[in-house]
C-alpha cells in the first residue's frame, strides 16, 4: 500500500512539474513575443535600426535561456528559432522590405514551441 502511495505522489509532482515547465515557458516566451511585437512596430514607422537593436537584446535573451532551452526544447526547434532570428535581423539591417513577413515567421516560431509544450491529449498519448 505504501508503494502505491509513493508512485501516486511521484507522479504528482511530476504533474506539477511538467504544468510548472509549461508556465515558465510561457513566461519567457511573452517576453520574447513583446520583443518581436516592438521591432514590428518600430520598423512599421520605417526605425530599422531601432529594430535591428530591439531584436539583438531579443537574441541575446533568447541566448541566455540556453540552459534552458537545451534541456527542455528540441535541438531543432532551437535552431529553427535562431535562424528565424538571424533572418529577421538581417531583413531589418538590410532594409528589405520583408522584415514583416520575417518578423511572422520568427513570431510563428516562437508560438510553435509554446504550443508543442502545453499539456493536451495530443502531447500524452
Amino acid at each position: 500500500m505504501k508503494k502505491m502511495y509513493a508512485g501516486i505522489l511521484i507522479l504528482a509532482l511530476m504533474l506539477c512539474a511538467a504544468i510548472y515547465n509549461v508556465h515558465y515557458l510561457d513566461m519567457k516566451m511573452e517576453m520574447l513575443l513583446q520583443y518581436v511585437d516592438t521591432a514590428e512596430e518600430l520598423a512599421g514607422h520605417g526605425e530599422s535600426d531601432s529594430a535591428a537593436a530591439i531584436l539583438r537584446e531579443a537574441i541575446s535573451y533568447w541566448d541566455g535561456m540556453d540552459s534552458y532551452t537545451h534541456v527542455f526544447i528540441r535541438h531543432s526547434e532551437i535552431d529553427a528559432a535562431f535562424d528565424a532570428f538571424y533572418d529577421c535581423l538581417g531583413c531589418l539591417q538590410s532594409g528589405d522590405d520583408g522584415s514583416s513577413a520575417a518578423l511572422d515567421k520568427l513570431r510563428s516560431h516562437l508560438l510553435g514551441i509554446t504550443s508543442m509544450e502545453h499539456l493536451g491529449l495530443g502531447s500524452i498519448f
